[in-house]
């Protein structure tokens, strides 16, 4: 059996009112048969009034009268908001039942890689050839994004058990997404295997069981950034959350015509000049607001001048703020945004994390008025994206990186998720059969092409709902938005 509970919801609360306009009309009726005006006409014709009497009184009291009606609607009300509130309790009850399913289950697998240390030696190894690979294939851009001319490779065999264990990670989507689900349990078991792991596991990840999500194991890596330095001088994944931003007018031909033309509107991701675009469109709805936000640029686990980093991944999946957050906000405040004025946010990969999370932010949402995000293969299902804005979310089933949160993204009704195998057809011919080549931003192009095309209903509507930003007149700006601190 299944239900859409916010369907239920409004069922029972079409229904609760019902019974309230039936009550107010039974009210009514009951003024109408104490009327001075009526009982003045039982003199001329007793036996009229009495009819007339009789009848207002059943409308009003009878079996099947307006009271009646108003009591079971109510009571239908009532309880379909009940039956809703029991899927939901039931949901969060399976919900709660997997999450513990799976802490136990990843605990027992952590501890028994915990008694095989050599094992686990070989698939770190492993881990760390993945995760350099994925350096190499992301050209220090963030996956998709192209290598710079001379970049060191990694020897050959180690590149090729690389792109083997990425194809499998890749090609088995759902079973990688519920990996990841259990890390959190896998740690937290190995650790406790440690000597002092009870005291390990508080110090690195704040609870002396280990990390309960995926969020938990972010904050980890940003302890252990702390204490682990690089030659001893430089520490990992520390971000100041300050940014300095520096706008630059540039020409602006026409207001994007929908998803496509938002996410090629997203700037190429770049180490030596990041930035993001914006856009302020003045039409017959008032004035609005597009910011543009580009993927990872750098892949060093020391933070750099640009805040689209390694470093700002961790801290975004940790949930904290970055600088790539703050340098969103500041670009907003310098180009005079001002509350009231819708804004949508459109990012690419680690951009729409950034994206999603400036967006759920409390004191952002105090000063701006986000009203729309559009991310392309981005892990945000664990962003707690507030119910008034409108979220449309591109990701590729082929593509590993929207799957790196370890769960899919919120089934709501201001949220809608388009998940498709990738196209590559728009790649260059060599880079089709790349690991990362589903990530690539121009595959998600030609997905949000199709999108575009849809007449699904929840596409639909999104794209009515951003009709607002596809008129009017307008300026741009391409802002540099760098790490305060940083050369």
């Amino acid at each position: 059996m299944s239900a859409h509970v916010e369907d239920l919801e409004q069922a029972g609360d079409l229904l609760r009112s019902a019974a309230a306009s039936l009550a107010d009309h039974g009210r009514a009726l009951v003024v109408a048969s104490i009327d001075p005006q009526l009982h003045l006409t039982a003199v001329l014709s007793p036996v009229t009034f009495a009819r007339a009497e009789a009848a207002l009184a059943a409308a009003a009291f009878a079996p099947g009268g307006l009271f009646a009606l108003a009591a079971r609607a109510e009571l239908l009300g009532e309880g379909v908001r009940a039956v809703a509130e029991s899927y939901r309790l039931a949901d969060a009850a399976a919900a709660g039942t997997l999450r513990a399913v799976g802490t136990l289950t990843g605990r027992a697998l952590g501890r028994t890689l915990g008694a095989l240390a050599p094992g686990l030696l070989v698939g770190a190894a492993t881990v760390a050839t993945v995760v350099v690979l994925a350096d190499g294939a992301d050209g220090g851009g963030g996956p998709g994004e192209h290598a710079p001319a001379g970049r060191a490779r990694l020897p050959e065999p180690l590149r090729r058990t690389g792109e083997l264990a990425l194809r499998l990670l890749t090609s088995q989507g759902e079973e990688t997404e519920a990996a990841i689900s259990v890390l959190p349990g896998v740690i937290g078991g190995f650790v406790s295997t440690l000597p002092g792991g009870s005291l390990i596991a508080a110090r690195v990840f704040g609870h002396p069981t280990g990390p309960r999500t995926v969020a938990e194991v972010a904050t980890g890596l940003a302890t252990i950034g702390q204490l682990v330095g690089v030659a001893g001088t430089q520490t990992w994944f520390q971000d100041s959350g300050k940014a300095q931003v520096r706008a630059v007018s540039v020409p602006w031909h026409r207001p994007p015509s929908g998803a496509a033309d938002l996410l090629r509107r997203i700037p190429e991701t770049s180490a030596e000049r990041p930035r993001i675009h914006v856009e302020r469109i003045d039409g017959v709805h008032g004035r609005r607001w597009v910011v543009s936000i580009p993927g990872t640029a750098n892949w060093s686990p020391v933070a750099g001048r640009s805040p689209f980093d390694l470093t700002g991944n961790v801290r975004l999946m940790a949930a904290q703020r970055c600088a790539a957050m703050t340098g969103v906000v500041a670009a907003m405040r310098e180009l005079g945004v001002q509350k009231g004025e819708p804004v949508l946010l459109a990012g690419y990969s680690q951009g729409g994390i950034v994206a999603a999370a400036v967006a759920a932010d409390p004191s952002v949402r105090r000063e701006f008025t986000v009203s729309h995000v559009l991310t392309s293969a981005a892990p945000v299902a664990s962003v707690p994206i507030p119910a008034d804005i409108q979220v449309l979310s591109l990701e590729h089933s082929d593509d590993l990186v929207p799957r790196l949160d370890g769960s899919p993204n919120r089934d709501r009704p201001n949220w809608t998720t388009v998940t498709a195998p990738a196209s590559t057809a728009d790649l260059p011919p060599t880079e089709r059969n790349e690991p990362f080549a589903a990530h690539r931003a121009e595959a998600y192009h030609g997905t949000a092409d199709r999108v575009d095309e849809s007449t699904h209903p929840s596409i639909a509507l999104w794209r009515s709902s951003i009709a607002p930003f596809a008129s009017g007149s307008g300026v741009g700006w391409d802002v540099e938005v760098s790490r305060a601190g940083t050369p």
